[in-house]
């Protein structure tokens, strides 16, 4: 999303500590929705967007930002909307209209549904229609300096002419809708193009992949009640929400004594759950309805093994 140009490092620092009742960030860390860190982000000119973070580490941040019927984020002198890595957003609830001031771009993008902003793009973002905006949003790579002015996913460009359409469509759409798809730097991923995928060896679960990146991948699981996963294991930083449901989190391998217990999250709608590189874990639906879990992993979504045996 959208952040401040001069950021303190030590609250990214800080940023999942904080929020994970003191856990550090090389630790499995349940959120709880009330314990997110809430950012009123931006001023008058870029307009104020209000932010709840789960956390962040050096390889993955993400948070909810929400905005009200007729609201807007643009960016300021202080307040950049320039990404240089890949960015995700995507609509829980209310519809946004995203643009890239840039370019002319301009999307719709309905609950449910993901914009994917290519890195070194600029977005400004609008709430449409009567429902307030709610936006899951995830940024990868969010390592930070100390001293250094700017951090490294934001871009340090000037933009000094907005624009909200693209002429160059007129009279011949939707003849140029491939070159105009070519040439996109947001693309709206909707559940027609979802990459789905059985995951599992013994027991196979349905994965939507959503976007993947040398820099991020983001999707959703869908568990029927009892459901179980096998153990997984990511080759990056893992960032879960929970959309609907329950889901327990079992931290496999972290044994609390000689019997083999181990220890786990129980993770109610609104939460989120982070997740160190290389953490076994599996996920567990307790209830008796489905269960929506969303992640993000950054760098790597499949472990580092499995990653070289794919190339």
């Amino acid at each position: 999303m959208r952040k401040m140009r001069l950021v303190s490092p030590l609250l990214f620092a800080l940023g999942l500590g904080q929020v994970a009742n003191g856990q550090t960030p090389n630790e499995p860390a349940h959120i709880p929705a009330s314990a997110t860190t809430r950012i009123l982000w931006g001023d008058q000119t870029s307009g104020r967007v209000h932010d709840s973070r789960f956390g962040g580490s050096q390889k993955i941040m993400w948070q909810i930002f929400g905005m009200g019927p007729g609201e807007l984020f643009r960016h300021s002198d202080r307040f950049t909307t320039e990404f240089t890595v890949d960015g995700i957003y995507y609509v829980l609830s209310g519809a946004m209209v995203l643009s890239n001031p840039a370019t002319g771009e301009v999307y719709r993008v309905n609950p449910g549904e993901l914009a994917f902003l290519t890195r070194n793009s600029w977005n400004h973002g609008f709430t449409y229609g009567l429902e307030p905006l709610r936006v899951l949003e995830y940024l990868p790579r969010l390592s930070v300096t100390a001293g250094e002015k700017n951090p490294p996913y934001l871009g340090q460009g000037k933009l000094t002419q907005v624009k909200y359409a693209k002429d160059e469509w007129l009279e011949k759409w939707p003849a140029a809708l491939d070159e105009a798809r070519r040439s996109a730097t947001h693309r709206v991923v909707r559940e027609a193009d979802i990459l789905w995928r059985m995951e599992g060896e013994k027991h196979q679960v349905l994965v939507g992949i959503m976007a993947s990146t040398d820099q991020i991948t983001f999707g959703k699981i869908l568990l029927h009640p009892k459901e179980e996963t096998e153990v997984r294991i990511h080759g990056g930083d893992a960032g879960l929400y929970l959309q609907d449901g329950e889901v327990h989190v079992r931290l496999a391998q972290q044994t609390l004594d000689a019997r083999g217990q181990t220890r786990w999250f129980d993770v109610k709608a609104g939460d989120g759950v982070y997740l160190p590189e290389g953490t076994p874990h599996q996920y567990y639906n307790p209830s008796d309805r489905m269960a929506t879990l969303i992640f993000g992993v950054s760098p790597s979504y499949l472990p580092k093994s499995s990653s070289k045996q794919a190339k």
